[in-house]
């Protein structure tokens, strides 16, 4: 990506590990037993790389307690948002490249079925994270993904959002209800 400076402490194979979904996230059963379950699972895996991303963001963002804006402090801040749009688009290039490998016939459905992922799992699990960095994350995400999916228009998510439209498990979500 032009003018992003990629050497930040963790690396981009450790943000493309946030696209590991096993067939237990694909293929899931829509119930909010089975979503948080999931979720907590997901979360817990990737939290490596939040902390990470986390203490290498904080680093570069510049102390306003210090009521002297100076330029090395707007620098800081500037690298900062750097490094979000510099790791969703390691992450979202390595999704482009899965998608265009696939063979013709299969990647709008491919597409359609991450995009759901991103939505469901990945985003919330960022935006759960709690922090500056892990919102400007989120943001950068969402932007790159409908910068180079634009058919597929995501939206940021949360985990409440979702969790909340899922079925209730038992006999009342067997009928429908809520």
């Amino acid at each position: 990506m032009d003018g992003i400076d990629n050497t930040i402490t963790y690396k981009t194979k450790d943000i493309v590990a946030l696209l590991d979904f096993t067939d237990e996230y694909r293929n899931f059963t829509n119930t909010q037993q089975n979503y948080q379950r999931l979720f907590e699972k997901y979360f817990a895996k990737n939290k490596p790389f939040l902390d990470a991303y986390d203490k290498a963001f904080v680093s570069l963002v510049p102390d306003t307690a210090n009521e002297q804006a100076t330029d090395a402090a707007a620098d800081q801040a500037s690298a900062a948002a750097d490094q979000a749009r510099a790791a969703a688009f390691a992450l979202i290039d390595s999704e482009r490249s899965k998608i265009e490998s696939a063979k013709k016939w299969n990647r709008g459905i491919l597409m359609a079925g991450d995009s759901v992922l991103f939505v469901t799992f990945l985003i919330p699990a960022v935006v759960s994270y709690n922090t500056p960095s892990s919102d400007a994350l989120a943001e950068a995400i969402v932007t790159e993904w409908n910068r180079v999916f634009p058919k597929s228009n995501i939206k940021k998510s949360d985990y409440n959002t979702i969790f909340s439209g899922f079925r209730k498990p038992g006999i009342a979500g067997l009928f429908g209800f809520r």
